[in-house]
């Protein structure tokens, strides 16, 4: 793909001399278009954003009823569209429509190391070792290791210490000089994953005001903010759109109790 830019490969030497924090490198691929994303930041720019437009930001619990209005602190409450993005919390939320989703959660852990700051780290590329866990340089000494994929781990957000001792034993493999004492921060959380591990959006049948997003998985800060522009458009401008190039039918991952 275009974005993908200029994909060319590296020795080791080459790979060091792009990120300096690696004391024992390996050959690679170099991807010139790839990039990093910081989560939160990302979430709180959105915000900022729907928040200059004018529009309202409520924090509460919602659910619907099984003809599809959605009940709030001000009880059921009709609306021209709904766009449902739960992750792996959609499965219990459109079961009162009498629709299954086939989602499943799954635990993810990562480290924050506080590292040596070179010149060039802010345009340092992001590291996927074979074998090892991702390392994202963010600059100013901040490192990311991670993340894990625990399917047993599910909505357990609690931070697992063997875990954060793979994490830190991954960093060592490829950076000599790391310890424990260089941990500032564990992060926990819970993807959405289908069967298949593709993602799926759009109107669910039957129910075509409601439109879903899940089963992104780790690929959520890549496909995520175009599945969002998609889903957008389709909520303010109307019409089914034909998205069948971005995914397969969304029966395959919903199914309602009237089949």
């Amino acid at each position: 793909a275009p974005t993908m830019g200029q994909v060319t490969t590296l020795t080791a030497a080459e790979v060091q001399a792009k990120v300096p924090l690696l004391t024992n490198p390996q050959p690679g691929v170099f991807i010139s278009g790839g990039a990093r994303v910081d989560g939160a930041t990302l979430v709180n720019g959105l915000l900022a954003q729907a928040t200059a437009k004018n529009l309202t930001i409520r924090h509460e619990r919602v659910s619907f009823t099984s003809d599809g209005q959605v009940v709030t602190s001000m009880g059921p409450r009709q609306f021209d569209r709904v766009i449902v993005a739960v992750g792996a919390w959609l499965k219990e939320v459109v079961a009162p429509l009498g629709v299954t989703a086939a989602v499943r959660p799954q635990k993810g852990q990562l480290i924050e190391l506080n590292v040596k700051d070179y010149p060039l780290q802010e345009n340092m590329p992001v590291v996927m070792p074979e074998g090892e866990r991702d390392f994202v340089p963010f600059g100013h000494g901040k490192l990311i290791v991670g993340a894990t994929h625990e399917d047993d781990g599910k909505f357990n957000l609690a931070v697992d210490p063997a875990v954060t001792q793979d994490l830190l034993g991954s960093a060592q493999r490829l950076m000599h000089d790391v310890t424990a004492d260089n941990i500032t921060a564990v992060r926990v959380g819970t993807r959405a994953y289908t069967p298949d591990f593709a993602p799926f959006f759009g109107p669910i049948p039957e129910h075509e005001a409601i439109l879903v997003a899940s089963g992104l998985g780790s690929s959520g800060l890549t496909t995520g903010p175009e599945i969002g522009r998609l889903l957008a458009g389709s909520a303010l401008y109307g019409g089914t759109p034909d998205w069948s190039e971005y995914e397969l039918p969304l029966t395959t991952y919903l199914t309602s109790s009237a089949e």
